[in-house]
């Protein structure tokens, strides 16, 4: 869902196919957040994770992601920005999020077919992918051993076997994953929730944390 200036047609068929390849991949079902019953249909305002005069105030089925295509820093440093902004109190996944988009890298990044694998990273990080790692209340405890340092490993039984599966027997060994090291995802802080407190079943507001994407390191999505 589009905020801010109106993006062009190639830019929303490049968060139309991410989108589109995301709801393939996962397909499994979570339940439904009712903002209406849970905010007593006063509703949540975006404000304070950056989408100035939105009041969400629906019943979110799985996930919404609000996107922005505007000037940042300029061309050539950070394409593109995720912040986890509402997650349900249960499994700790997203409920609401934001991604960003700087529109001096756009016309470069569609031109190069690669703006649907940026957007593509960026929605990951919403849905949890490096985000609700560390979070010791999530359900089964976390997913990362040796975050911060040169070895760091994801320990979810599903991505380990998966990893065995696809030929990593060796490297998957001792029931975990190997990682790239890559600092935005990995910080010591990621995916750290808000410390106030809970106001409600089934969804609360988070601190807002950027999870970068940027040219100047190596990981997908970035030039």
């Amino acid at each position: 869902r589009f905020f801010g200036p109106a993006p062009s047609d190639a830019a929303v068929a490049a968060f139309d196919e991410a989108a589109a390849r995301l709801s393939a991949t996962i397909v499994g079902d979570i339940p439904d957040v009712n903002i209406p019953a849970t905010r007593n249909g006063a509703g949540i305002d975006m404000s304070f994770c950056g989408v100035n005069g939105v009041n969400v105030n629906e019943v979110i089925d799985d996930v919404l992601i609000y996107a922005r295509i505007a000037p940042n820093d300029g061309p050539g440093k950070i394409l593109a920005s995720a912040t986890v902004c509402v997650i349900r109190n249960q499994s700790r996944l997203a409920s609401i999020g934001v991604i960003k988009f700087d529109s001096d890298d756009i016309d470069a990044l569609i031109s190069t077919n690669r703006l649907s694998s940026v957007v593509l990273h960026e929605m990951l990080h919403v849905v949890g992918i490096g985000t609700i790692w560390t979070d010791t209340r999530r359900p089964g405890g976390v997913l990362l051993t040796g975050g911060g340092t040169d070895n760091p490993r994801y320990t979810g039984s599903f991505g380990v076997s998966a990893c065995g599966l696809a030929g990593g027997t060796g490297a998957c060994g001792g029931g975990v994953t190997p990682l790239e090291r890559l600092d935005h995802v990995l910080g010591d802080r990621a995916g750290e929730v808000g410390r106030g407190p809970l106001r409600e079943p089934d969804e609360h507001l988070v601190r807002p944390r950027l999870h970068h994407a940027g040219r100047d390191r190596g990981d997908q999505g970035r030039q």
